[in-house]
This record gives C-alpha cells, sequence and structure tokens, in this order.
C-alpha cells in the first residue's frame, strides 16, 4: 500500500482531457494516522470539513458515525 492510498489520495492522468484529477478521502486507518500526526507533532487539533459524509444512517447506535469515532479515538484520547 502507498503512502498516498494510506492516508486518502488518489492522483491520476486523465489523458484524453488533458488536467489532472486529484481526489481525497478519508477512512478509519488514514484518520488514525492522521491523529497519531497531530499527537507526535503536539498539534493543537483537527478539522473536519464534512461531517455528514460519513454517516452510516443504517447502522446500529453508536456505529451510524465511524470516521467521528475515529477522530475522537485518535485525537481526543
Amino acid at each position: 500500500m502507498t503512502e498516498a492510498s494510506r492516508l486518502g489520495r488518489i492522483h491520476g492522468e486523465a489523458s484524453q482531457v488533458r488536467c489532472s484529477t486529484y481526489i481525497s478521502y478519508d477512512d478509519e486507518q488514514s484518520i488514525a494516522e492522521k491523529g497519531a500526526y497531530v499527537k507526535a507533532k503536539g498539534l493543537g487539533g483537527v478539522i473536519q470539513w464534512e461531517l455528514n459524509e460519513g454517516y452510516l444512517k443504517s447502522a446500529a447506535a453508536g456505529e451510524r458515525n465511524p470516521l467521528l469515532k475515529a477522530i475522537a479515538a485518535s485525537v481526543l484520547q
């Protein structure tokens, strides 16, 4: 697994339209690694730009927001 994929980044060239495509995303693993970085560097915190995209309405109570749960586990504890 590459560092870019571990940290939630994909970069590719779109040859037919001659432009670059950059996609950024987070999952529980990338959030945990970013949280470890924040703690190791003694930074003041993190920002989550869009909260609703990680919400899983059909999941059991307590499991509906795994990204927010990952932030709490990796940064706040």
